[in-house]
């Protein structure tokens, strides 16, 4: 089977295309603007802008994909405030570009990385069927991306697997990242690199999960192994950006002084954003989690610690 995965340079896709190759006896083929480290083939990686109509048309022709996992775009609610147009370019044209390069029945299998951020902001566990109404411009190109995705399915004969990502992190993210942000500072301190730990507003609450176990389920779900459907990709459990950083001194053996920057703080930020992982739970009928809390921040503030010591 000839699987296409688009942003498979990103944080996610590295970790997917593991997934993939584990399971053997399929053709992965990667595409996006930055592809090194993957353990592919050169024949098989495409670096290209998937906002280039004609690259993406030509590439596909080439490829001709029977299952794609739609990772590519912009993930920052942040970066989306400063650079809305670019937001859409990225999550809204780009995914256009590959569904106007597909004939009916090339691709049976579609799997998108969609977003909580799509979500109207509640106090209680978001289940898939509570409304759409995004507070920032990555919100709402990820909720276009989800209709348009919707309507272009049946007409191009593929099933859709719809996964509303929240939060996701683990060794490798990007230090602009909340989670990550803030182990670097952290370890920064206890090295005596920073003398105060930078933060933005700790009271949001957030559903992380870890990066290797969305990333199968990703993987997963291309392969067959799970229903088509909409699914929130979460944990289930909720957290304070207070309590991140208080787990992660602990575990680093640190007591940094805390400082206040209002710089870091978003222009609308929604307070709670947690998932109910039923229907997730059901449909992969197993435990969704593989890696607890403390494994991930362990296994991030290593990756980072490695970081720090290569760049002495």
């Amino acid at each position: 089977m000839r699987i296409l995965v688009t942003g498979a340079g990103g944080f996610v896709g590295h970790y997917v295309v593991d997934h993939l190759l584990a399971a053997g006896e399929h053709t992965i083929h990667a595409l996006g603007r930055e592809l090194d480290g993957l353990t592919l083939p050169s024949p098989q990686c495409w670096p290209l802008d998937l906002r280039h109509g004609e690259a993406v048309h030509e590439a596909i022709d080439r490829i001709a994909p029977e299952v794609v996992i739609h990772l590519a775009g912009t993930t920052s609610v942040a970066e989306s405030w400063a650079r809305p147009q670019q937001t859409f370019e990225t999550n809204v044209l780009a995914t256009l570009n590959i569904l106007e390069a597909l004939p009916p029945g090339m691709v049976t299998r579609w799997v998108n990385a969609g977003s909580a951020e799509e979500y109207q902001p509640s106090p209680a566990k978001l289940q898939e069927t509570c409304p759409l109404a995004p507070l920032s411009p990555y919100g709402t190109s990820k909720v276009a991306q989800e209709w348009l995705l919707q309507q272009m399915a049946p007409r191009l004969k593929m099933e859709l697997w719809q996964f509303r990502a929240f939060n996701q992190t683990g060794p490798g993210q990007d230090t602009r990242f909340v989670v990550p942000s803030l182990a670097l500072q952290v370890l920064q301190a206890k090295h005596h690199i920073i003398s105060e730990v930078k933060v933005g507003d700790l009271s949001p609450i957030r559903d992380f999960m870890d990066v290797r176990d969305s990333s199968r389920i990703y993987a997963e779900a291309a392969l067959g192994k799970i229903p088509p459907g909409t699914y929130n990709l979460c944990s289930g459990t909720g957290r304070s950006i207070e309590s991140v950083l208080h787990d992660l001194c602990r575990l680093a053996g640190v007591e940094p002084t805390i400082a206040i920057d209002p710089a870091r703080f978003r222009p609308a930020d929604v307070p709670s954003l947690v998932g109910d992982a039923s229907c997730l739970l059901e449909a992969c009928q197993h435990s969704v989690l593989s890696f607890d809390w403390e494994t991930t921040l362990l296994s991030l503030l290593r990756d980072l610690e490695d970081f720090l010591n290569a760049s002495v």
